[in-house]
């Protein structure tokens, strides 16, 4: 009775660690950026985007440069910086769940507290953050299969249009 005790464990264990935890560099989930949705370059990557339970996990850096932020990884203080330049930057901590958001506008204050998914982790020295994150700079985040897509809202800039079109 023992021997498949243990063995169920053995097996239950492996398995967890096969769907969550960083994906090796020919698994994972392939991502899509910006308008033209090119692929991300992810080879050399500790590892791919990959899942912490039934959160996708990218790599927060590179997504945030191929999507046109600017990106700082301080290492020392595992603290990142993703700052769009013209409304908003965020600060994120590894180990917590919590993004500061600093609004640049002077008009309307966006600046707020925003509570992810999941926390954000480091991966050989690569911060990772939920995929949703990036809905906060006003993207949107669309899943197929094997394929995320993180893009500007097509949506959001309609919009504008339309506004800027009403004041004529």
């Amino acid at each position: 009775m023992k021997g498949k005790e243990l063995l169920t464990l053995a097996v239950a264990l492996v398995l967890a660690l096969a769907l969550t935890g960083c994906a090796p560099k020919d698994a994972g989930v392939a991502i899509l950026t910006g308008l033209d949705k090119k692929e991300l370059a992810q080879g050399d990557l500790p590892c791919r985007s990959y899942y912490e339970g039934e959160t996708l996990m990218v790599p927060l850096c590179e997504v945030a440069r191929a999507l046109g932020y600017s990106a700082e990884w301080d290492s020392e203080n595992q603290t990142a910086i993703i700052d769009d330049e013209y409304i908003q930057k965020a600060t994120l901590t590894a180990g917590s769940k919590t993004t500061l958001f600093e609004g640049h506008l002077q008009v309307i204050n966006v600046s707020r507290e925003v509570e992810l998914a999941e926390a954000l982790a480091v991966q050989e020295g690569t911060p990772y953050v939920p995929a949703e994150f990036f809905t906060e700079f006003l993207n949107e985040v669309e899943y197929g299969e094997g394929i995320v897509t993180i893009a500007p809202s097509v949506v959001g800039l309609d919009d504008i249009g339309d506004f800027l079109a009403g004041l004529h």
